[in-house]
């Protein structure tokens, strides 16, 4: 069967259209890049399966050539980053418009974006490690540049499995890291800075071009360190919630 541009914009519902909006990285640049390379997959017949299989290569492909220490290889992995995001949202826009979901296509898609958040900072950590120095009163500090990404990547996973595990264990749980309905402008905007998906991609080439990575790098330990520890109190202030009404 032959799908239609239309059909694959259309395969969106309208609240999902809406979490878009809120991103402008999303909106503008993700997700029709995204539609296009679907309306091509669907050409060639791919599943979104195998959407998400060419996603996880993309992400982990991109992380070892930043991680190599030869700068040649740095803006290929930039770029392979920042592509991984959009080919992270072919595999969900296959499985709507053919109407092929699974529980182990979701599955697959969520194993997929922990392989890459893994990676991801504990990559330019390395690369940073590799091309900057870090000296405070004559003493050599650039380890902690890898610190920095390790602690960066995992205050992104972490919040997420501590949600999850959540989830499974107390059925009236209601997320408030996963759910963006009704963010406030504030959120909002974290959500474009500090998103995955949004503008850290683009300011990442911004930093490599400028020679700031190691800025970068700083900030988003910061940004998301923070995030990290703001989401895990909340979820386990519902839980303490949860488990005090069930008494």
């Amino acid at each position: 069967m032959e799908y239609s541009l239309k059909q694959i914009i259309d395969s969106r519902t309208p609240h999902k259209k809406y979490i878009d909006k809120l991103d402008v990285w999303v909106f503008l640049v993700v997700r029709p890049l995204s539609n296009l390379l679907t309306w091509f997959f669907l050409k060639l017949r791919l599943s979104a399966n195998i959407s998400t299989a060419v996603s996880t290569i993309i992400g982990t492909l991109g992380a070892f050539l930043i991680m190599i220490p030869s700068t040649k290889f740095t803006l290929s992995g930039l770029i392979l980053i920042n592509f991984w995001i959009v080919f992270d949202c072919i595999d969900g826009n296959i499985a709507r418009t053919t109407r092929t979901s699974s529980k182990m296509g979701e599955f697959f898609d969520g194993v997929s974006g922990y392989i890459f958040l893994s990676l991801l900072y504990l990559s330019i950590g390395v690369n940073v490690y590799n091309n900057y120095s870090l000296e405070i009163s004559n003493v050599d500090f650039t380890w902690l540049y890898i610190a920095f990404g390790s602690i960066t990547s995992m205050s992104c996973i972490l919040p997420r499995l501590i949600d999850n595990k959540a989830k499974t264990m107390f059925s009236n749980y209601s997320s408030d890291v996963s759910n963006k309905d009704g963010y406030s402008i504030i959120y909002i905007i974290g959500l474009n800075i500090a998103g995955v998906a949004g503008l850290a991609n683009p300011l990442l080439l911004v930093a490599y071009f400028t020679g700031k990575l190691n800025l970068y790098l700083v900030v988003y330990f910061v940004i998301q360190t923070g995030i990290g520890f703001l989401s895990v109190y909340k979820t386990m202030r519902g839980i303490v919630v949860l488990n005090n009404e069930g008494e």
